[in-house]
């Protein structure tokens, strides 16, 4: 039996939307391992000074463990909100294939349904011009 064009558009339509949602639940696991590491660098404890004066050398090296432990911090949420925009983007795209999935198999079950009323249509116009011609003969 051939197989109609709508069921090869709605089988592609089906491959299209479980891409899309594979493709989101990649994002979402993405996501929540940079809030993740987001977290664990924010908690991470901080080098306490030491009480006794500082060579100018040491206050240096203090300064530059706060600002590269900002740049961490920073570059983590960075990426967090990466990840948060590219899960936003997949969520979009899987949307819009399961719109489309769903505007297709719509489509299809309209078709279907015409082709059923058509069938239904052309035999009862062959069973009336059955009746009409066994009048005919009865005659």
């Amino acid at each position: 039996m051939k197989k109609s064009r709508m069921h090869a558009v709605l089988r592609l339509r089906s491959l299209a939307e479980r891409q899309a949602r594979g493709r989101l639940a990649e994002s979402e696991r993405e996501l929540a391992k940079a809030r993740e590491m987001l977290e664990q660098r924010r908690q991470a404890p901080h080098p306490e000074a030491p009480a006794d004066v500082l060579s100018p050398l040491q206050l240096r090296v203090l300064s530059m463990q706060g600002v590269r432990s900002h740049e961490l911090l920073m570059a983590a949420a960075d990426e967090a909100e990466r990840n948060r925009a590219a899960r936003d983007d997949a969520q979009r795209h899987w949307s819009d294939a399961t719109r489309e999935l769903k505007s297709t198999e719509r489509l299809d079950e309209r078709r279907r349904t015409q082709l059923a009323d058509a069938a239904r249509l052309a035999a009862e116009r062959a069973l009336d011009e059955m009746v009409v011609l066994r009048r005919g003969y009865a005659r």
